[in-house]
């Protein structure tokens, strides 16, 4: 074959390849705009989702966790702060009411002493069969004066009536 031949048949031979090389690319071009179905997008989604490592899905869940935990414990301080100021306002209550049960009221003092003194006899007894004797001398002792406090109405802290 003449020289002339040889170079147009290896021409042709090249642009043969070009053009099947070309047509591989269009194909292929064409597979991947073909529409998906929804069933294969949610594999892929789901295939996806797998591939996101564990440990930074846990990750994310003690954060919440901890965002969480320190929502509870502000929270908690509040309650602590309030209960402060409750005690505190329950103390000074106390005390006006010790005060005011102790003044002015020499009949509820004698009694208080009665009461007192008829707890520390008792208090050295264990047995409830011995402390029944004690009891009763002392219900004795206040009951005048816890039923004049009654029929008054009146309207005074009253530690003996209440131990009565």
């Amino acid at each position: 074959m003449n020289i002339l031949k040889r170079r147009q048949l290896e021409k042709l031979s090249q642009e043969n390849t070009k053009r099947k090389a070309a047509k591989n690319e269009e194909t292929l071009a064409k597979d991947e705009t073909k529409p998906v179905s929804k069933l294969r997008q949610n594999l892929e989604k789901k295939q996806a989702k797998k591939s996101i490592p564990p440990v930074a899905k846990e990750a994310d869940q003690l954060d919440e966790l901890g965002n969480e935990l320190a929502s509870v414990q502000g929270d908690i301080g509040h309650l602590e702060s309030r209960v402060d100021e409750h005690d505190d306002d329950i103390q000074t209550l106390k005390s006006q009411f010790d005060d005011v049960e102790s003044t002015g009221n020499p009949e509820l003092e004698t009694h208080k002493t009665i009461v007192e003194d008829c707890l520390k006899e008792m208090s050295n007894l264990d047995d409830i069969d011995e402390r029944l004797p004690h009891k009763a001398e002392a219900s004795k002792r206040l009951e005048d004066f816890v039923t004049g406090y009654m029929q008054s109405g009146a309207k005074y802290p009253n530690s003996v009536a209440v131990w009565f």
